[in-house]
């Protein structure tokens, strides 16, 4: 079980750092059992867990609330399958774009509700070739009505390449003018460790929703021990709402002074 109480006030200042809000009070209240299974299965234990989540202004007036439900089952070869339910009550602070492709917004103070299921799977992290996958179903903004397929999936070629990739579809259905969106989410990344000491990866990543090519190259030195130079190549290319480019190189060194 778990219990968490947290408080922002209106005129905080983060200085170094990201809120994602002002002038709110979180409530968050977790509780679960597991039940080990005592027969020879593959199954290792299993059980239900229920999550409370609220947000509140300075005036206690409530702003957000996650009811969430949960039932998992753990393998004793580290697989996992979760089967979850999701209530969501969202008052919005200001305006916002449920499609955020700049066809319409959402008025400030307008209460949305929905619920969800979602059912997910990840393989047994051991394995060279390892994956998850999840998929969500159910309502979404303004009575809307939202579908999506979630996975990932890696390979590992010992002791010098892992390559992995994103695979994400959302299917969004919502009334005029917004009406029937799909999107997809496409990415490819490779980790090349060539010593103990040098490494290098690259992530190459398409975002339909937003029309944004993204290519990310790091080069990592570690010459002495928690010590690291960086060199980073970004390269993106944007077209909603108006096509745009940039690319940047980045030169990062970290050096530690142990007194």
């Amino acid at each position: 079980w778990r219990v968490q109480q947290e408080y922002v006030s209106g005129d905080y200042n983060a200085e170094v750092g990201f809120i994602p809000r002002k002038n709110y009070f979180k409530l968050q209240a977790k509780g679960g059992h597991l039940i080990y299974t005592k027969n020879k299965t593959s199954l290792l234990s299993h059980g239900p867990s229920i999550a409370q989540t609220y947000f509140f202004n300075s005036k206690w007036d409530n702003k957000d609330q996650l009811i969430s439900f949960k039932y998992l089952l753990n393998f004793k070869n580290r697989s996992q399958i979760s089967i979850g339910f999701q209530n969501q009550f969202i008052k919005l602070l200001s305006n916002f774009d449920p499609l955020r492709t700049g066809i319409a917004i959402l008025k400030a103070g307008t209460i949305h509700r929905w619920n969800s299921f979602m059912i997910s799977y990840n393989a047994k992290p051991q394995n060279r070739f390892t994956y998850s996958l999840e998929t969500i179903t159910g309502g979404y903004y303004n009575e809307g009505k939202r579908f999506a397929f979630l996975g990932e999936f890696g390979y590992r070629f010992q002791p010098f390449l892992e390559l992995s990739s994103v695979v994400n579809f959302n299917q969004i259905n919502l009334p005029d003018p917004w009406k029937n969106n799909s999107f997809w989410l496409l990415g490819v990344k490779a980790n090349l460790t060539f010593t103990n000491t040098i490494f290098f990866s690259n992530l190459f990543q398409y975002n339909e929703q937003l029309g944004l090519w993204n290519f990310n190259s790091r080069f990592q030195w570690r010459y002495k021990p928690a010590s690291d130079i960086f060199l980073v190549f970004n390269s993106n290319e944007i077209s909603i709402p108006s096509i745009s480019n940039g690319w940047s190189l980045t030169l990062k060194i970290n050096y530690w002074l142990n007194l």
